[in-house]
């Protein structure tokens, strides 16, 4: 992934990070699931994680040929990259919540 050259952190709510995250996670299942049931693959098939989240918001070629004019694909790669940042800082954001739940859980046991 590119660094963030543009600065912004692009906004994204909770729920959205968190169905992406599932989203991402079941598709790795399924793919190491398939290249488990293929043994002549061997695990030189295998998507590593960093992989497929990438390719997980890369626009499919049908989508880029609809696009009619270059201003319009420049977009779509730019809202496709702040989705790949939002995740990103959307995924950290939510870890730093649930340490803090926690922290609370485990000071209101003692």
């Amino acid at each position: 992934m590119l660094p963030n050259l543009r600065g912004v952190r692009p906004a994204r709510n909770l729920s959205w990070v968190r169905r992406v995250m599932r989203g991402l996670l079941h598709a790795k299942v399924a793919d190491d699931a398939m290249v488990a049931a293929l043994p002549s693959c061997g695990e030189g098939l295998l998507t590593r994680f960093p992989e497929l989240v990438y390719g997980w918001f890369e626009p499919s070629e049908e989508r880029m040929e609809r696009e009619s004019t270059q201003q319009d694909k420049d977009g779509h790669y730019v809202k496709v990259n702040d989705d790949r940042w939002g995740l990103y800082y959307g995924a950290k954001v939510s870890d730093k919540e649930e340490q803090l739940l926690r922290a609370k859980a485990l000071t209101q046991l003692n």
